[in-house]
């Protein structure tokens, strides 16, 4: 009974702050976490907001300890990791929420009322932590796997760690933990080849893994880890590779020889090694971190030599650069965060109905006679695409959206007018 009435209460106030026929658009937020000038140890993590319609950096807080990590979002909140601290900070006022000590922490992912965390030197064990979302309370220490991990991925209800090992390591694996029992099921090694092996990202039903070269080898590889058969397949590129950026359809963004490049994953090969150039890495000028805006289409970037000077640049999809931001020196954890605006400028108005919301595994929406849905595309509150479909026939047809975990969403459909509309979406819990 008391379930029941939570969730009524939450449906009475979606009604009350998204009626389903106001037009509610989407604006992103860049936030940007600077670790400072490695050499001044005054100089503290901050936390900045990049706005890119008014084009301006207003200060959030401040981290009292060096060097950061990650930076994540539910929508309502920041989680920052910063050498010895998680720390939450509140979206709607920039106050510190909740903080903790943390050894050798690395990076997130928040699922339910969890965040999973990898963990690296100087801790030699438990190398996957596991704290409440809210609180920020340690709750599990996920004993038994071999070494420092990195990035994390949620499929089909269990989580892949990857797992590259400290300094030295020449192979890479997977942990496979189950989320709701934080068991370590078992951990798999993928050799050599994928010494390295430290982003995770879905692709056509398996677990890409991009794995950093190792500092001064020549061949870079991506691993395609199909969690069925629990098998592997390596594929060699003639470059060296940092982190995974973004993934749009076969084409995947990362970091290729100090630049961002581009490969076909269908074909597996490089479509542009350098399609946002080295910054300067021979006189010791990298990018800090890049990340993906996918409501604006562009990319946010961030170079420094972590000593003196750090700034912000913004590129289109082609590489071109379309602007700059204000970055701190160091600024080494980027996050988009989508917020919804309404009475947006330059935006058409169309009234529609979107129903049920709460929803389960099925949604419906009706749009005037005179309109029809081009595509959609479904993002969570980070602005990350979850999903986007080009085949829906007619307004009133069912798009299924099971396989979520509960949780907001926000769903973009576009008209064959051309008009955009945005609606923030809630998956109910079964």
């Amino acid at each position: 009974m008391l379930k029941k009435f939570h969730w009524l209460a939450v449906v009475l106030l979606l009604l009350l702050h998204f009626p389903a026929t106001t037009q509610a658009q989407l604006q992103s937020q860049l936030y940007i976490a600077s670790g400072g000038a490695f050499s001044d140890p005054d100089d503290y993590v901050e936390v900045t907001r990049y706005d890119p319609l008014q084009q301006d950096v207003t200060s959030v807080n401040t981290i009292f300890t060096q060097a950061v990590q990650d930076l994540i979002s539910d929508g309502e909140s920041l989680f920052i990791t910063a050498t010895d601290s998680l720390v939450k900070i509140n979206l709607s006022n920039n106050q510190k929420l909740a903080s903790c000590a943390v050894s050798g922490a690395n990076l997130m992912l928040q699922t339910g009322n969890e965040i999973f965390m990898s963990v690296q030197y100087p801790e030699s064990n438990g190398f996957v932590r596991v704290y409440d979302q809210q609180t920020l309370e340690h709750l599990h220490t996920i004993e038994g796997i071999s070494g420092e991990t990195a990035g994390m991925i949620l499929f089909n209800d269990l989580l892949y760690v990857a797992v590259p090992g400290g300094y030295g390591t020449t192979t890479g694996s997977l942990a496979i933990i189950n989320p709701t029992t934080f068991e370590l099921i078992q951990e798999i090694n993928l050799g050599t080849e994928a010494k390295g092996i430290y982003s995770l990202l879905h692709y056509k039903g398996k677990i890409l893994c991009v794995n950093k070269t190792p500092y001064g080898e020549t061949t870079a590889r991506l691993t395609v880890f199909d969690p069925e058969s629990l098998t592997a397949e390596h594929f060699a590129f003639d470059h060296a590779f940092g982190k995974a950026i973004h993934l749009a359809d076969d084409q995947l963004f990362l970091i290729v020889d100090n630049g961002l490049g581009v490969i076909n994953l269908d074909l597996m090969e490089m479509l542009n090694p350098q399609l946002i150039p080295d910054p300067g890495s021979t006189n010791f000028i990298y990018f800090a971190d890049i990340v993906y805006d996918t409501l604006h289409q562009q990319f946010y970037a961030t170079t420094t030599d972590y000593f003196s000077f750090g700034q912000g640049t913004i590129y289109d999809m082609q590489g071109a650069q379309k602007g700059s931001f204000e970055a701190g020196i160091s600024a080494e954890a980027l996050a988009v965060v989508v917020k919804q605006l309404t009475s947006l400028p330059g935006y058409d108005q169309l009234e529609f109905q979107l129903y049920p919301n709460p929803f389960g595994d099925q949604i419906f929406i009706k749009l005037p006679e005179s309109e029809s849905i081009r595509y959609y595309k479904l993002f969570d509150l980070s602005g990350k695409l979850i999903y986007e479909n080009h085949s829906l026939t007619n307004s009133m047809e069912a798009i299924h959206l099971s396989g979520l975990n509960p949780g907001f969403y926000i769903i973009e459909f576009t008209t064959d007018s051309g008009k955009v509309l945005n609606k923030k979406l809630l998956k109910q819990e079964k």
